[in-house]
């Protein structure tokens, strides 16, 4: 990336906090015999605003704000960057953000259209994940499964130097 980050801020929110931590923890009890709540940290960047995502108003990461009707997470801060928020000032914003994957899938080539995630018998997958030539993408389909740590955002490219 050539853009340096110009702020890195860290997002406290309580209530969307207790949301999360308790689909932590019911997703730990429902799939405690197999994958458990299965928690990992990735970059999220969209054309969302980022500051919508963590205000007490909504779920924080809702699928339903999103026009594929699921989310993408990114291993690699490049790949949520290209997809990322540009706001007022032209810089480019993404998040941190701890991900609930429960039970997961991989899958290659995952058609976008698709907006639930695939059967295993006759229970879903939380979630489902591709890898790539430089990291990996996952995808979740549900609200509260996801909370936002941080909020990077970058200079531009005239503001640098």
């Amino acid at each position: 990336m050539k853009n340096p980050i110009y702020k890195l801020e860290r997002v406290q929110n309580r209530i969307l906090y207790e949301k999360f931590y308790k689909e932590k923890e019911n997703l730990a009890d429902k799939r405690k015999d197999d994958w458990g709540a299965n928690p990992k940290h990735f970059f999220y960047g969209s054309s969302i605003n980022p500051e919508d995502l963590f205000s007490s108003k909504n779920e924080s990461f809702d699928p339903r704000l999103d026009n594929k009707g699921f989310l993408m997470f990114f291993t690699e801060a490049f790949d949520a960057y290209k997809e990322g928020f540009i706001n007022s000032l032209g810089q480019k914003m993404i998040v941190y953000a701890e991900v609930l994957l429960g039970k997961t899938c991989e899958v290659k080539g995952w058609d976008i259209e698709k907006k639930i995630p695939p059967k295993d018998g006759d229970d879903r997958y939380d979630s489902v994940s591709e890898k790539e030539e430089n990291g990996e993408i996952v995808r979740i389909f549900e609200m509260n499964k996801g909370y936002i740590e941080y909020l990077i955002t970058f200079q531009r490219i005239n503001e640098i130097n």
